[in-house]
């Protein structure tokens, strides 16, 4: 079987159709995928990397950031690094005006039963 790991840009060209021609193609990979031919991987740093370019660049509001990245997510056949800490932190996200790194650090510590140190005020205010 063949193995990819995912870009930033692979995703976004399927979900935005901002460029018809690699559109079709990461729909075409998504569609193996899901047949069981190949494997995609998208690993922890992409998920934060297109949080950052859809909100920074694309300008896209956090309610549709947060559809976007769930919807990748709900791609059982996907391979999803830390998928369950992804799921907590979109919804902590979703709820919560605090950055998606910040939150998924505070998720994976407490999954760790450690604590992150920071001196991020953001982080006080997740821990309640």
């Amino acid at each position: 079987m063949r193995k990819y790991i995912a870009d930033t840009n692979f995703f976004l060209r399927f979900i935005l159709q901002d460029n018809e021609k690699q559109a079709k193609i990461a729909a075409k990979r998504f569609s193996e995928a899901k047949a069981g031919k190949v494997s995609i991987f998208f690993p922890d740093e992409i998920i934060l990397e297109m949080e950052f370019v859809m909100r920074s660049f694309y300008g896209v509001d956090r309610k549709e950031i947060v559809g976007n990245l769930l919807s990748l997510f709900k791609m059982s056949y996907l391979k999803i690094e830390n998928r369950t800490l992804w799921l907590a932190s979109v919804e902590l996200y979703k709820e919560r005006n605090i950055s998606l790194i910040d939150i998924f650090l505070h998720t994976k510590a407490k999954a760790m039963q450690a604590e992150v140190l920071s001196f991020d005020k953001d982080f006080r205010k997740l821990a309640k």
